[in-house]
């Protein structure tokens, strides 16, 4: 018969090791994906510029034509109406 003293197997502690290395694997990783995240969040707001003064209607045509080469299709029509408006109030 063989001895149960020479089968090797896992043991309560080693399991226990390994779970609690497991564990913190995965608490750091947790921790370091919510830093990122919250740092490309912040980083995303901060990146908008504010729009220019319109002080002539020049500024204006101008603004229109940067819609127009950005936005060819017509798709985007309620700015290009809200610039028409404010063209023709000057």
């Amino acid at each position: 018969m063989k001895s149960r003293a020479k089968q090797a197997s896992f043991s309560a502690t080693g399991l226990i090791i390994v779970l609690v290395v497991v564990v913190a694997l995965g608490f750091v990783g947790y921790t370091v994906y919510n830093s990122l995240s919250a740092n490309n969040e912040s980083a995303t707001a901060t990146d908008v510029v504010a729009a220019p003064k319109i002080k002539s209607t020049s500024d204006l045509d101008q603004a229109s034509a940067t819609l127009d080469q950005t936005d060819p299709g017509g798709s985007n029509t309620a700015d290009a109406n809200q610039l028409d408006n404010e063209l023709s109030a000057f």
